[in-house]
């Protein structure tokens, strides 16, 4: 019976593994912290500020965010699970207490990742069969053994990967101040390129800084300089808006095209 389950479960890891998976990658804009469930089933005991899931069968998937603040705000909404990489940005709009999925085209480096829970399902089962039949035939401490191996085998994986976040609100006008106090433009150019390449910045705050400039030119040289530090990549075509002369807003849109 045992010899049978194992080449039962060894099969199905095996359909597991050739089989085309996918992951989703969700992370907070501004660190909150949340639970998240996929098609019903909790996916972390502990809320987390970004999560990867990954061995998902793509199609149709019922995602339910639940916040951990007072509220307990939460959504739901049914995603398209492509393969391999889906990457979501949660956005929390407080004033309306209401919850959003943004779907960004780059990747989320989550600080909490494991496979999806359905796998995990199997390998319990497998692990609680493998125990009873151990249990039925030898001793009771050989059987005690092979539940603490269960229990064990049990955790699940966490892999713990920095989350690169954009620079806060303090630092950035921290930031800014200085850059302004600077008298010439090379100053201010060299200060903001150290700046950026120090911090990351969203389309947004590159945006602020570029306008700190004078010269059409000094603008252009740091938004193509910057695009690499860039936290949204996928809105840095509204840099135009700090170019005056359409030659300018096609170079840039021209960088743009060419660093996709």
């Amino acid at each position: 019976m045992k010899r049978y389950f194992l080449l039962m479960v060894f099969c199905i890891s095996c359909f597991f593994a050739t089989a085309q998976t996918a992951s989703l990658s969700i992370a907070s804009s501004n660190h909150e912290r949340f639970w998240l469930f996929l098609n019903d089933i909790p996916q972390n005991t502990t809320s987390v500020e970004s999560i990867c899931v990954s061995n998902l069968t793509p199609g149709n998937c019922t995602v339910k965010v639940v916040l951990d603040n007072y509220h307990r705000t939460e959504m739901s909404t049914s995603l398209r699970i492509n393969s391999p990489a889906n990457n979501y940005i949660l956005q929390f709009y407080q004033g309306e207490n209401r919850l959003a999925l943004e779907s960004v085209n780059y990747a989320i480096n989550a600080a909490f990742s494991m496979s999806f829970a359905m796998m995990a399902g199997v390998i319990q089962a497998g692990m609680a069969m493998e125990s009873m039949d151990a249990a039925f035939n030898d001793s009771y401490q050989d059987a005690s053994q092979s539940n603490n191996y269960q229990n064990n085998s049990q955790q699940p994986v966490n892999q713990t990967v920095p989350v690169q976040q954009p620079c806060s609100q303090v630092d950035f006008v921290e930031i800014l101040s200085l850059i302004e106090d600077e008298t010439f433009e090379d100053s201010k150019l060299s200060l903001a390129e150290q700046a950026v390449s120090s911090e990351l910045m969203t389309t947004e705050q590159l945006i602020r800084i570029a306008k700190l400039f004078k010269f059409e030119e000094t603008k252009l040289e740091f938004l193509q300089y910057a695009y690499d530090y860039c936290f949204d990549k996928n809105k840095y075509y509204r840099v135009n808006e700090v170019f005056t002369y359409s030659a300018s807003k096609d170079e840039m849109n021209e960088f743009i095209t060419n660093r996709k």
